[in-house]
């Protein structure tokens, strides 16, 4: 269970250069929320969580 990365996988890799691509800013794995998503806009209260590969 080591090996298995819970930041920075491919999948989430793809999300997050797709969105930045559209113009939108976010910020990444923030701690205080609720099962740590992958995506986080602020100022939208919107989350997205990521389930790649492992």
């Amino acid at each position: 269970m080591r090996a298995v990365k819970s930041k920075d996988t491919k999948p989430g890799m793809v999300v997050r250069r797709l969105i930045h691509g559209l113009g939108y800013r976010y910020m990444l794995h923030v701690g205080g929320l609720p099962r740590k998503p992958d995506l986080v806009f602020p100022r939208r209260r919107k989350v997205i969580f990521v389930h790649g590969c492992f």
